[in-house]
C-alpha cells in the first residue's frame, strides 16, 4: 500500500469505446479486505446495510476509537481508510471454530 492516496488520474482509464473506468483506490480495498478479520465490525456494519458509506465510515472510526470531526474530502475518506485498515491490523484477532464430530487425535503419551 502507498503512503500517500491514489490520485483520481492514476485510477481513471478511458476505454477505446469512450467508456471511463474509475477503480477503486488500494486503501479502501486493503480497508475491506481487513474487514473480514473483525467479525464484530461485520456485524455492525451489517446492522447498516441500507445506510450510505458515511455512516460506514463513522462506524468504522469508533470501532477503531478515531474521533471524526469536521469535513472531509475524497482524498481525506482515502487517507482515513488506510488509517482505519492499520488500526485495524492492530486489533486482529483469530477465530476457532471447531467441527463436534471430529474426534482430536492425541499422542499415546505415557503417564498423561
Amino acid at each position: 500500500m502507498s503512503s500517500k492516496p491514489q490520485s483520481v488520474k492514476e485510477l481513471t482509464v478511458k476505454t477505446a469505446g469512450g467508456i471511463t473506468l474509475e477503480y477503486f483506490p488500494d486503501e479502501l480495498n486493503a480497508l475491506r479486505e481487513e474487514i473480514d478479520f473483525h467479525p464484530q465490525l461485520q456485524a455492525i456494519l451489517a446492522g447498516q446495510a441500507d445506510k450510505d458509506v458515511y455512516v460506514h465510515i463513522a462506524e468504522i472510526a469508533a470501532y477503531c476509537n478515531i474521533l471524526l470531526a469536521g469535513d472531509y474530502t475524497r482524498d481525506d475518506i482515502i487517507e482515513l481508510c488506510g488509517k482505519f485498515t492499520e488500526e485495524l491490523k492492530k486489533r486482529r484477532t483469530i477465530s476457532v471454530h471447531s467441527d463436534p464430530r471430529i474426534t482430536p487425535i492425541l499422542p499415546n503419551i505415557p503417564g498423561v
